[in-house]
Parts: structure tokens; sequence; C-alpha cells
């Protein structure tokens, strides 16, 4: 789902001829994701099942999140990305790494191109060792 998201990002970058933004949050045990225009901080999400708040700058595209009970976890060093329109590059690059309860995990990369992959650490079937 995240690999596919990154991917409708970039793209409505490049159709909106416009920067499009890769925002997530977290917080009491759950997270969320918005992708928006404007800055980096124009936007956030507060909580799943919330609309994302965003600032006079920013417009939310999409707003996704998951739930305490759901236990899936992101980790990644940048907060917040974006997609440049002319060229579908990223700045910054990010890896994600997502977990679930049963302890599969994978690593979601957003390299300088704009580009994304999935791999998983530990075997995840269906995508390739990391």
């Amino acid at each position: 789902l995240v690999e596919t998201e990154l991917q409708y990002a970039r793209g409505l970058a490049v159709a909106r001829g416009e920067t499009v933004r890769f925002t997530f949050g977290v917080g009491n045990g759950s997270g969320c994701y918005v992708i928006h225009t404007g800055s980096p901080a124009s936007c956030r999400c507060i909580a799943p099942g919330q609309p994302a708040v965003c600032t006079s700058n920013g417009s939310a595209l999409r707003t996704v999140g998951f739930t305490p009970a759901e236990r899936i976890s992101i980790r990644t060093a940048s907060s917040s990305f974006g997609f440049d329109p002319i060229t579908g590059t990223v700045t910054p690059t990010a890896t994600l790494k997502l977990s679930n309860a049963q302890s599969q995990t994978l690593h979601v990369v957003v390299n300088i191109l704009g580009r994304v992959r999935a791999c998983s650490p530990n075997r995840v079937p269906g995508y390739r060792a990391c």
C-alpha cells in the first residue's frame, strides 16, 4: 500500500505541475500520513479517521491512518519529503520501515530519482530480500 501511495504522490506532482509532499505523523500508538501540497510543515495528520490539518499554503490530497489495533508501525528518518513536479525526483531520499504484529518487516526505499522499491529483511512472501 505505501509503495503504491508513494508512486501516486510522484505521479500527482508531475500531473499537477507542483511539488507534492508525503508527511508522516505518529502518536498514541497510531500512525498516519498525508499526501499534500505546500511546504513540509503545511499539513499534518492527527489520528486515523481524522482529516489532515493544513495551513493556508497547503492542501491535503489524501490522508491514511493506522489504528493501534492494526499494530502497524512506520519508521523513517525523514518525517516529510517532496516530489519535484518537473523531474519526479524526491528530496530528501527516504527509507520507510514498516512492521506488523507478526514481526514482518518491509523496507520501502525512495531513491533520489523518485523511484520506489520494496524489500524485506525477514523474507516476507512476495518481496525480495534486503
